[in-house]
């Protein structure tokens, strides 16, 4: 008998292994961040266990096309139905209208499988709204359904027209021309084409796929084996303990854990290093993995979004523990009785399967899609939806973009990145009212001339241009004045300074042709030279400057506090906190100003944060003042004009004294 056949405890175990690696992972365990890996474990086993499958089908000349799909839906959809109908009744009641919209649309989408597909137009896997899609994990189902349609045709057609060896052939060509569009997507900057997409992914299940030509080929001292699932073992383990969101990934990288994988599954019956694999804990998870795979991450995003603020060790293993029991009941109430083919005592025929999953899936689909479509706003009081309606980041424009009194001759340049992009709704609305033309450029370029920001390893390439010219277009004295603003923080620091999940690993360093280092200490550096080249040019160009400090952060996104406390929500950092956190940049700024006659300083911290209140204010006059964890939003950019409009009057006084315009 075929060893596929027969129940493999290992492949089990290594489920357990590959689910664990996945939740930890979205717990935001830091020693773990290469936990993403796991799907690609599962895609591995099921490669393995589809192609033999087919294979045995077709040489026993019954391989049904139809009733392997019926096989499959039995297998993936009752436990995934209910667990979308549950995560929509929750989401219901949860979730904001502009979160509920997204989450009705991305339902959709799962739905029919193709998820995938709807993260890799939006967002991404690894973006940091990631953790207010409750839905973001369904992307490998997607491509798991998607390779169900192609695989089978593939493998049938090789194992009845091809002899066995070039039957095996086939495959590998197909893996090799698989891991060949991966790299070529990574390299020409679509990674996330790589990542969702299910053509970049035939490899991994490839992989399992090409064992089975061989799986019952074992070497006839078993000792053999020991070594084979040590290395098997250490692969994988390797590969989720190192990895990093920002790596290379999938393509050559995901080979590591896949062959791991692979060596897990032909030699996982060894005596010693198979062991654990087959312990009954590791065996049980492995049999509630599916159910505990779809279960965990919208737990986890519900439970972070209810209590919002940073999450303890307390509070995740409170999610484990729901997750286990959850995955229990569902893989024991739903997944067991309908792969049995009987709930109860009733016996599902295929009709009445298929229509009733039909049924359900419609069913599903009208209220998700409307609450796609309006977001169901009539859940929360006009006030609510008011706070959350000033919920948006300022419209994001490419650069150059032109505002304020776009007919004036008298132009105000604006420069750096999103935070200074998120205060051009400030700039324009004062500067406007004064007839000037207000002009931004520079979009997620730090505003420092011959400086280079690399994020996660990589330089910010669009940004080669901006700062070169940077010197030049201030020398051009094409403008009365300009105001420089960025995320100063993040790069002098290393990371970002949020507590949101999703950001975690991320590196940001600043460096220029001097200092190439990529280090906490050059970016410090490298920031204080760019700064005073700065100011030496607008000095030699007798341009005024307004160089802004960073907006005290919230630290996170606020937007699930404001149905439930209102004005009572607080920022995660103390007024303490973020002074400490913008410590160091604004003195240096300030410094760097008061030596020169044309630059001056803008602090935002002293300008919104009350001596006497222990945090700095997310609302002010009633508007709710934040986008995200960071950023302003549209409307609270505009309520804080008059907060900075002393900082603008002065710096228009500056310029009516350099071109010598009358006050009057």
């Amino acid at each position: 008998m075929s060893s596929i056949r027969v129940f493999r405890p290992e492949v089990q175990g290594l489920r357990a292994l590959a689910v664990l690696s996945v939740v930890f992972y979205h717990l935001g365990w830091t020693w773990i961040e290469g936990g993403f890996v796991g799907v690609d474990v599962f895609f591995v086993i099921s490669g393995f266990l589809i192609t033999g499958i087919i294979k045995r089908g077709t040489e026993a000349g019954r391989f049904d096309y139809w009733q392997f799909s019926v096989g499959r839906v039995r297998r993936l959809y009752p436990a995934l139905v209910v667990t979308l109908a549950l995560t929509f009744t929750v989401g219901a009641c949860l979730l904001s209208p502009a979160h509920l919209q997204e989450f009705g649309r991305s339902m959709v989408w799962a739905l029919g499988s193709l998820s995938n597909w709807f993260y890799l137009m939006s967002n991404g896997y690894f973006g940091t709204e990631a953790i207010y899609q409750p839905l973001l994990h369904t992307w490998s189902l997607g491509v798991e359904v998607q390779f169900y349609v192609v695989w089978p045709v593939f493998i049938w057609a090789a194992v009845k027209f091809l002899p066995t060896r070039l039957a095996f052939a086939a495959v590998g060509l197909a893996a090799l021309a698989s891991l060949g569009l991966a790299e070529f997507w990574i390299i020409s900057d679509h990674a996330d084409a790589a990542f969702f997409q299910m053509p970049a992914r035939i490899v991994e299940f490839a992989i399992g796929g090409l064992l089975v030509w061989f799986i019952d080929r074992k070497p006839a001292d078993a000792r053999i084996l020991e070594p084979l699932a040590t290395v098997g073992a250490a692969m994988i383990i390797y590969s989720v303990l190192t990895y990093r969101e920002e790596m290379r990934f999938p393509g050559l990288t995901a080979l590591i854990p896949c062959l791991g994988s692979a060596l897990i599954i032909y030699a996982g019956s060894a005596r010693w290093a198979g062991w654990l694999f087959r312990t009954r804990p590791a065996v049980y998870i492995g049999n509630i993995s599916y159910a505990l795979y779809l279960v965990h991450w919208p737990v986890i995003v519900f439970y972070s979004y209810y209590k919002f603020l940073p999450r303890t060790l307390g509070d995740d293993a409170i999610i484990l523990a729901i997750c286990i029991a959850m995955a229990a009941v569902l893989h024991a109430l739903v997944e067991k009785p309908f792969q049995q083919n009987t709930v109860g005592r009733l016996h599902l025929s295929q009709p009445v399967l298929l229509g009733g999953l039909a049924a359900l899936i419609v069913a599903l689909a009208v209220p998700a899609q409307s609450a796609g479509h309006s977001g169901w706003g009539w859940r929360l009081s006009e006030q609510q939806n008011k706070w959350l309606s000033q919920v948006g980041r300022p419209p994001t424009h490419k650069s150059p973009n032109v505002r304020g009194d776009v007919t004036s001759t008298k132009r105000i340049l604006v420069i750096g990145d999103s935070h200074a992009m998120h205060l051009l709704p400030m700039i324009s609305q004062y500067f406007g009212k004064k007839k000037y033309q207000v002009v931004y450029l520079g979009y997620r370029c730090v505003p420092l001339p011959e400086v280079t920001r690399w994020v996660d390893g990589r330089p910010m390439g669009q940004c080669t241009t901006f700062h070169r010219d940077l010197t030049k277009i201030i020398k051009g004295k094409k403008y009365d004045a300009i105001i420089a603003a960025a995320r100063w923080t993040s790069s002098l620091t290393g990371r970002l300074d949020d507590f949101e999940k999703g950001v975690e690993g991320r590196s940001f360093f600043l460096t220029d042709k001097k200092n190439p280092q990529k280090t906490v200490a050059n970016s410090h550096r490298v920031f204080e030279d760019g700064v005073r080249r700065l100011i030496k040019a607008v000095d030699q160009a007798k341009v005024p400057l307004l160089i802004f400090g960073q907006v005290p952060p919230a630290g996170i996104n606020l937007a699930p506090c404001l149905p439930r406390a209102g004005t009572g929500c607080k920022p995660a950092y103390s007024k303490q906190q973020v002074s400490k956190r913008l410590q160091y940049s604004n003195a240096f700024l300030f410094r760097a100003a008061r030596k020169s006659k044309y630059a001056s300083f803008a602090n935002p911290l002293k300008t919104m944060c009350s001596k006497s209140k222990d945090y700095c204010p997310v609302f002010f006059n009633d508007v709710f003042l934040f986008s995200d964890a960071h950023h302003l939003s549209y409307a609270g950019s505009v309520a804080l004009t008059p907060k900075f409009s002393h900082y603008f009057d002065a710096l228009l006084k500056r310029v009516r004294k350099t071109h010598k315009i009358p006050l009057n």
